[in-house]
This record gives C-alpha cells, sequence and structure tokens, in this order.
C-alpha cells in the first residue's frame, strides 16, 4: 500500500473509533443490564460516561501533540482506548464496566483531533478539503455498519462481544500506528499552551468556521437524538424500516462530503457555504409544515436526507477553513473543534429531549432549526476578514 494511501486508511480509523465504540454497544445494553443486576435505564450511563471521556482529552492530546509531536500522544491515546476496552470485557460489575467505557473515551479522544491535525500538517489549499471531506464520509459510514455488526456480535458471543471487538480493534490500531504512522509535527520552539490559545484567539475566521462545524454538528444530533422517538413511536416505523431509513440519511451526509471538494471548486467555498448553510435551514422548515399537513415519514424522510446531505456538504468545508491557516497550531485548532463539537452535541441531546416533552414529533425540525440558525449567524457576524474565500 502506497504511503499516502496508507496513511488515509489510518486516519479514517482514527476518526471512525469514536462513532464505532457509540454505536456497536447499543444492542447490547438490554442484555448487559440483565447480566450485571442494574436497573434498565442505567444502561444509557455507559453512553455519558465515555462521551464524558471524550469531551475531556482532546484539547489535552491536541496541545501536547503541537509542542511534543503527534505520534507519543496519539500511541498514549490508543492504549488508553486498548486499557479501556479491555476493563469492559472482563467487567463484574456496572461500576467496573462505567471505568471501561470511561478510560475508552479518554483514548478515544485522541483520534479524531491528531488524525485531523497530522493531516492538517501533510496537507494544505485544495489536497486538504478533499482529505476532510474523505474522513468525513469515513466517519459517517461508522453509524450505518455499527449497529447491524453490534447485533450480530451479540449473538455470537454475548453482551461482552462488541466491548472485546473494540478492545481488539484498538489494540489492532495502536499495532498499526506504531508501525506507519510516521510523526509529521516537529517543533524547535516548543510552543506554550498560552501561546497557542492566544494564535488562535487572533484568527477569527478560524474560531468562527469551529462555531459552523460544531453548531451544524449539533443540528445532526437532534436528528439522531430525536429520529427513534418521532419515526418509530409517533409515526410508527418498524425497527427494521427504521435502522434503513436511519442508514440512509447516514448516505446524505457521506454524499454531500464526497461532493463538497468538487463543488467548492466550482462555485467557491464560500457561496458553497451559503448554500449548505440556507439549505440546512430550509430542510427542517419544509419538514415541520410537512408534519402539520401529513404527518407520516414518507413526506419527512427526504427533507432529512436533504438536512443530512447539508451537513455532509459544511463539515469538511468548516474543518478546512479553520485548520488550514493555522499550521503550527493544528493540534489545538482540531482539539478546541471536536471539543466544541461534543459540547453542542450534550447540548442538542438535552435541547431536543426537553423540546420533545412540549412539542412532541414538532421537536425534531424546531431543534435541528436552531442550531442551523446558529451556524448561519456565526456566518453572517463573524469580524472583518473571517469571511471563508
Amino acid at each position: 500500500m502506497r504511503p499516502e494511501r496508507g496513511f488515509l486508511v489510518l486516519s479514517a480509523a482514527l476518526c471512525a473509533l469514536a462513532p464505532l465504540s457509540i454505536d456497536l454497544g447499543l444492542p447490547a445494553l438490554g442484555p448487559l443490564t440483565r447480566a450485571l443486576g442494574v436497573a434498565p435505564a442505567r444502561g444509557g450511563l455507559t453512553l455519558a460516561v465515555f462521551m464524558a471521556g471524550f469531551a475531556l482529552t482532546p484539547l489535552v492530546f491536541g496541545t501536547l501533540s503541537d509542542r511534543r509531536g503527534r505520534r507519543g500522544p496519539l500511541l498514549a491515546g490508543l492504549v488508553l482506548y486498548s486499557l479501556g476496552g479491555l476493563v469492559c470485557t472482563l467487567a463484574g460489575s456496572f461500576d467496573a464496566l462505567l471505568v471501561g467505557r470511561l478510560l475508552q473515551g479518554m483514548g478515544a479522544g485522541a483520534g479524531p483531533t491528531l488524525a485531523m491535525a497530522a493531516t492538517r500538517d501533510r496537507l494544505h489549499d485544495a489536497a486538504l478539503k478533499r482529505r476532510l471531506s474523505a474522513l468525513t464520509a469515513c466517519l459517517n459510514l461508522a453509524p450505518v455498519i455499527a449497529p447491524s455488526l453490534g447485533t450480530a456480535l451479540l449473538a455470537l458471543g454475548g453482551w461482552r462481544a462488541p466491548y472485546a471487538t473494540l478492545a481488539a480493534a484498538g489494540l489492532l490500531l495502536l499495532a498499526a500506528c506504531m508501525a506507519g504512522f510516521a510523526e509529521t509535527h516537529r517543533v524547535a520552539d516548543r510552543p506554550h499552551l498560552r501561546t497557542d490559545l492566544a494564535e488562535l484567539i487572533r484568527a477569527p475566521r478560524s474560531l468562527a468556521m469551529i462555531g459552523v462545524y460544531a453548531a451544524s454538528a449539533a443540528s445532526m444530533f437532534a436528528w439522531v437524538t430525536l429520529s427513534p422517538l418521532v419515526l418509530m413511536e409517533r409515526l410508527h416505523v418498524a425497527p427494521p424500516l427504521y435502522a434503513a431509513l436511519f442508514a440512509l440519511a447516514a448516505c446524505g451526509i457521506v454524499t454531500g462530503a464526497v461532493l463538497s471538494p468538487r463543488l467548492a471548486a466550482r462555485i467557491g467555498t464560500h457561496r458553497l457555504l451559503a448554500a449548505a448553510l440556507a439549505l440546512s435551514i430550509a430542510a427542517p422548515l419544509l419538514a415541520a409544515a410537512l408534519l402539520v399537513l401529513a404527518p407520516d415519514w414518507r413526506t419527512l424522510m427526504p427533507t432529512m436526507i436533504a438536512a443530512t446531505f447539508a451537513y455532509g456538504l459544511i463539515a469538511p468545508t468548516a474543518a478546512h477553513a479553520a485548520l488550514d491557516p493555522l499550521p503550527r497550531i493544528a493540534g489545538t485548532a482540531s482539539a478546541v473543534m471536536n471539543a466544541a463539537q461534543v459540547a453542542t452535541m450534550a447540548a442538542a441531546s438535552a435541547l431536543a429531549s426537553w423540546a420533545f416533552t412540549l412539542a412532541d414529533l414538532f421537536a425534531l425540525p424546531v431543534a435541528m432549526i436552531v442550531f442551523a440558525l446558529l451556524s448561519a449567524a456565526i456566518v453572517l457576524f463573524q469580524p472583518a476578514g473571517g469571511r471563508a474565500d
């Protein structure tokens, strides 16, 4: 395998580590709570503690990588992730399982942060845009295959099998990175964290695009949070059909990510971002109108696929605009971007869940519109000099 292609495969696997770790274990939540003797409602804590760990460590790994290089922090994160997977696999109590999930989340925080930073080290301009689009596509393929794979593993080996698979994947990825992940960022001046953050603060375009990246991800997470309630509970979609519709929506993201660099080259980054943001607002607005006129999954899904397609256009475009101007502190910028994404996704989940108690199925388009409008507002009111090219 050519070095550049091998680096792409490793980067894609690192970016997919977190979504796989979340979705692969979902089918096992019921069996593991029964096996470990806890209430079914506590199964959700395995996701909460993973996300907590995942939110905490990107800033640590990212800023450390700017001062010490990418390779060392990445390997440390993969060791931590693999250790967490082993703890989960061997857990004899629910508390031990939660400790393992926390370690997994903390280790997984190194993956997308350092993969994107290393990608910026190696590429820039149009080449960077194409590579970030490919990583976005790979990242969003993970939720398509993970639930089905998790169900198969559950049938083969019980609730421990998904966690054993994640531990094995972590060890395999650790070995692959030790063999094939060369250092991409060597620094002579060993900059301090305050210097890095000050440089980021003085980059209004990058800060604005980090905000767009995070807010648009929050709009998508509102869909992730409420889609089972809206489709299965209110629109009476059967579970197999729901899985197919969810996968179809994820394919909308992949399609948008694949087309993003080509469209940017043809019409320009600023026009592409403006059009994608407009679509991300218009699609849930149309969804709300259609739910009033004819509440049916057949009318809802085309608008949701349009919204996910818009996100596929936005995410790599915003990530490129955020990272490309900051080669020296790409680790810190990537870390802030990923931490902001996790924070807004948590806010979106909380807002969407609360809105569902008030507005029922209309909570889905409303929550998506709120964060889509926030993304558009950031672009419209970013400081002078912050406009994307």
